[in-house]
């Protein structure tokens, strides 16, 4: 395209049962208040983009479905385990200290592209679990204003579904929005949460003051949250970035296991 507006009341979709789809836009792009783009998708703005307050760029859900993914959820009768991405998923309990195991970890913490996975569903009531969060690759020459919302959260569910993938490249990065691939939550007392997933924002320079979120989804009140995602900054002029791992506080949260072939700035 030329250029992009999504207008207000606009929106942008595509299968969710598909992978996504890659634009191209040689100028601007604008998406505006009460606009989204709803898809994981791999856009490229050779321009500046704006995600104004209201507007929103998601891919929530658009991973993995129940059961399904590299780290998906154990089914259980009573207690369903959540997704793991780039923290374990949250284990249900399944009693007299006994776990039902969540899902593994898997994907690049410094280029992440991958789908988050779904959570187990639950034998007892039907309930399937929580879909993975999808992934979005974002390329913007000029300046990513994120006044709105750029996501890639999993989905409630069963077992929650794990966050997905947000990777940006930008020259510069500005705003006071949210970007977040957060885990989703379970409703039931004895599942687990699912998983954060993966965030990695590259860029020039960098003014953003909004929220940066990767926070694995709650557990049930018998179970385990899932693990905190990864949030790896890095700006271009740098030899190397930093890994934030930042669990929110939660006692009951799973881990978040690190490797990575390059060296990084550990902030927990």
């Amino acid at each position: 395209l030329a250029s992009l507006i999504v207008a207000s009341n606009g929106t942008v979709v595509y299968p969710s049962a598909q992978p996504g789809f890659a634009l191209d836009v040689q100028g601007d792009a604008t998406v505006e208040n009460g606009g989204a783009i709803l898809a994981s998708c791999n856009l490229t703005i050779h321009g500046n983009l704006l995600i104004a307050g209201g507007g929103a760029i998601s891919a929530n859900g658009k991973g993995f479905g129940t059961d399904a993914g590299l780290g998906k959820g154990t089914a259980d009768y009573y207690s369903p385990s959540g997704a793991g991405y780039g923290g374990l998923g949250g284990g249900g309990w399944a009693g007299s200290g006994q776990t039902v195991g969540g899902g593994t970890v898997y994907g690049s913490q410094l280029q992440p592209v991958d789908l988050g996975s779904g959570g187990g569903h639950a034998g007892v009531s039907g309930s399937p679990g929580g879909a993975g969060g999808g992934a979005v690759r974002l390329n913007v020459d000029g300046t990513l204003t994120v006044n709105g919302q750029l996501t890639a959260n999993g989905m409630g569910g069963a077992g929650g579904g794990s966050g997905g993938s947000l990777f940006v490249s930008a020259g510069t990065l500005t705003g006071i929005g949210m970007i977040s691939a957060t885990g989703g939550a379970t409703g039931d007392t004895y599942a687990g949460g699912g998983g954060g997933g993966r965030i990695a924002l590259c860029y020039d320079s960098s003014t953003f003051a909004g929220t940066v979120s990767a926070v694995g989804g709650l557990g049930g009140a018998s179970a385990y949250s899932g693990g905190p995602g990864t949030i790896y900054t890095k700006p271009n002029n740098q030899a190397f970035g930093a890994l934030l791992v930042d669990g929110t506080g939660r006692t009951n949260a799973m881990e978040a296991p690190i490797t990575s072939p390059v060296p990084f700035a550990l902030i927990l």
